[in-house]
Parts: structure tokens; sequence; C-alpha cells
């Protein structure tokens, strides 16, 4: 994973930043075609900006491109819904290794149909082995 940003967007005050910062990281997961399968782009956004701070890409199927961004909002395969939620789980450990809190995580593209599936599996967490 690249390194996120250490503090809001440049136009948030430090001082501002540290008291809201556990409160402001957003997490954006979805899942794009890519070389022939899914992969999931998980990006990191302070507040309710748009501004992307970082990025991470992992792919979760090898194959089944051609399924990721069909309509309405792209469909997950059985192999990528198995390793995607356990995915944003690393990205969200790794997120406590730099002193920054998720607060929420917005399912996207393929993954819009299976929040409760992405929400029951960062309840249980990582299984082991699976954070360096």
């Amino acid at each position: 994973m690249g390194r996120p940003a250490s503090g809001p967007p440049p136009s948030t005050s430090r001082r501002r930043c540290k008291r809201a910062r556990g409160s402001g990281w957003r997490v954006r997961a979805s899942l794009v075609p890519f070389q022939g399968g899914q992969c999931l782009m998980l990006t990191l956004v302070y507040g309710l900006s748009d501004e992307v701070q970082c990025m991470d890409f992992q792919m979760v199927d090898n194959r089944n491109a051609d399924i990721c961004d069909r309509p309405p909002n792209g469909h997950a395969s059985p192999k990528a819904l198995e390793h995607a939620p356990i995915r944003i789980g690393v990205f969200i450990e790794e997120l406590a290794d730099y002193g920054l809190a998720a607060v929420a995580v917005m399912c996207g593209q393929g993954l819009t149909e299976h929040v409760a599936l992405v929400e029951r599996q960062l309840k249980q967490g990582c299984p082991q082995g699976m954070h360096p």
C-alpha cells in the first residue's frame, strides 16, 4: 500500500486535523476489470472530499473481468467476494499503522449489493496470516 497523506487536505488546519483525525478518513472500495480479472481498488479520502489521499490495488480474481463492470452496478465473482472483504480489512489495519482510523467504508462497483457481507467480514477481523 502506498503511504497515505499524514493529514487532511490542505484546506483543513492541522489543529483541527488532530481533533478530527479519527473521525474523517473514509475508505472507498470498488471492483474494476484489470488484465482479464477483477481488481479491488481502494481509495482513501478525508471527510466529504473527493481528493484521493491514497490508492491501493489488489487482484482478487484473475478471471471474470467481463462481469466486473456489467450494469447496473458491476458484479463480483464468487472468488472476488471471498477475497475483497479480507483485503479491505487489511487496508484498514495498515491505515492504523500510520495512526489513521477509517470511520466508513463505501462499497462501490461490484460491491454495492454485498455491503452486509463486507460489514460482517470486517467485524470478524482479518484471518491470521493475512496481515504482515
